[in-house]
């Protein structure tokens, strides 16, 4: 399956796994590989296609056959793989192709008027042939606006190559930024944060410091439970917009870790700066006001525990992300809405 989409913890991934294994017996599809990929991306909720089509084949025929799953997985999750690559492979193809056809007319033409040009001159040497000047001009000549209309479609075919690869790279570039982009909240993904991470302890040193910042939506599947899945959505867009604010103008890079849990990597952060942005997030949290848009009423305050680490000289990015979780579980043992650092 897609590393890029799903790219949840352990913790969540057995949420789910805890999820997807009573439906499938629910509804009698064996535990294989392929079924189990798609029952996990249904209990993700990453493709609303694949749960919209999956909800239809149980409601009216109460299970899903191999087939089914089969076609459901190379639509939703195989081909989700390739669409980029291929279409991107598809039109680098075909400006190749473009450009060689006109290149070979080019360097054809040329060729024929070299030969020409041997031809006419041995022609005009040789008092034998008798050759005809002006016939032996309007050949060259014919020759000649050959080569010249050819060169003027290969810069044609130049010019629009280089615009092609131009739209291209910009395409690779967003489809690039999009495999890294977590599609409901917009913020980076945790393949990006993975990397970022990598990136930022192979940067590190004793002047340059790393704080990660986890951030987990107190109660949230009885959030889910009392208000359902779209509202919950609203929570997780409402609250990635104040990490995005948050890191504005800043080095920071804010990321969904997984499910309801954020992260903040902080390169270049000193510790109390890092607590002065936890503790101003934690606040912007706690000051969210949403509605729900059917009854417009308020629903109850969302509030989170946030759980901050700060590398040291012998951490690794594992020893920094559990010390990051080890702060946040504590902070929810300590009664919630609160920071606490390791």
């Amino acid at each position: 399956m897609d590393a890029m989409k799903f790219s949840e913890t352990v913790k969540d991934a057995a949420d789910l796994l805890k999820t997807a294994i009573p439906e499938m017996t629910q509804h009698k599809v064996p535990v294989n590989p392929y079924n189990y990929g798609i029952w996990y991306a249904y209990a993700s909720g990453t493709y609303q296609g694949l749960n919209k089509e999956l909800q239809q084949l149980l409601k009216a025929q109460g299970s899903i056959t191999p087939q089914q799953t089969l076609d459901l997985y190379k639509k939703y999750i195989i081909n989700d793989l390739l669409v980029v690559d291929k279409k991107l492979e598809d039109s680098y193809q075909s400006v190749m192709n473009s450009m060689s056809e006109s290149a070979n007319k080019t360097q054809q033409s040329t060729g024929d008027l070299e030969k020409q040009l041997a031809h006419s001159l041995k022609q005009l040497d040789d008092p034998g042939t008798q050759a005809d000047l002006r016939t032996v001009i309007n050949t060259i000549a014919e020759k000649t606006r050959l080569v010249s209309k050819n060169t003027q479609d290969f810069h044609h075919v130049l010019d629009d190559a280089q615009h092609e690869i131009t739209r291209l790279k910009k395409e690779l570039k967003e489809a690039r930024a999009a495999a890294e982009t977590d599609p409901l909240t917009k913020l980076y993904n945790r393949r990006h944060f993975d990397s970022s991470l990598s990136v930022a302890f192979a940067d590190k040193d004793s002047s340059n410091s790393l704080a990660l910042l986890l951030v987990d939506i107190d109660h949230f599947k009885q959030f889910n439970d009392n208000y359902g899945h779209l509202m919950g959505d609203l929570v997780l867009k409402a609250i990635s917009q104040v990490l995005h604010d948050a890191c504005e103008e800043t080095h920071h890079i804010p990321c969904r870790f997984g499910g309801e849990e954020f992260a903040i990597l902080m390169p270049k952060t000193t510790m109390r700066e890092a607590k002065i942005l936890a503790e101003n997030t934690l606040k912007r949290i706690a000051s969210l006001t949403l509605k729900d848009k059917k009854s417009g009423t308020s629903v109850s305050k969302v509030t989170a525990s946030l759980g901050l680490s700060f590398a040291g000289p012998d951490d690794t990015e594992l020893s920094l992300i559990d010390r990051a979780d080890k702060a946040l579980y504590k902070a929810k043992d300590n009664g919630r809405n609160q920071v606490v650092s390791l």
